[in-house]
């Protein structure tokens, strides 16, 4: 005989899970992958949300997007995320730091060298403001762990002020991680 499905108590069983175990190998490998080496990946987009840096609904998306692309490789940095934070504010911007980093990610190493020298070269063919905002791409290439002095706003005009005041909050938040 069977009871009427509203007396009928459901009961949720904990399953087995391998973030919990780690007396296997596996288990032993992705705890010191997850816990340790890449806990500040895992922190860094609910970071970031929390504090609301994005300046817009397409900046976070963009964000995701390139974060998704640069997770999961091991050659994935504190600076190279504050450059794809930066380069997300804007739809050209994004394409090309993808189309930039795509074939380091494919060849397994990132040069900072030869991103840098990306930076340099888009420099000089830039407007002011756009200068200073690929200046603080190589801030945050030479200088993973350090956020660049908000002195570099001092020569934008006031339009890109929430640009580069939300990279360097959000360069902030990376460090702490």
């Amino acid at each position: 005989m069977s009871l009427p499905l509203f007396l009928q108590v459901f009961v949720e069983i904990p399953l087995f899970s391998i973030y919990n175990y780690y007396s296997t190998i596996a288990g032993a490998i992705y705890y010191i992958e997850r816990g340790k080496f890449m806990d500040w990946k895992v922190k860094c987009i609910p970071a970031l949300t929390a504090h609301h840096v994005f300046l817009s609904p397409q900046h976070f998306d963009r964000f995701e997007q390139l974060y998704a692309l640069l997770e999961g490789s091991h050659l994935f940095t504190k600076g190279l995320c504050k450059c794809a934070f930066l380069a997300a504010w804007d739809h050209d911007l994004t394409i090309k730091f993808r189309n930039t980093v795509l074939p380091l990610l494919r060849s397994g190493k990132i040069e900072q060298s030869r991103l840098i020298a990306k930076a340099k070269e888009d420099l000089y063919s830039r407007d002011p403001n756009m200068k200073v905002i690929y200046q603080m791409v190589m801030d945050f290439l030479q200088y993973p762990d350090q956020t660049p002095s908000e002195a570099c706003m001092l020569s934008l005009s006031p339009n890109w002020l929430p640009v580069a005041d939300s990279a360097l909050e959000a360069s902030h938040i990376i460090d702490r991680l």
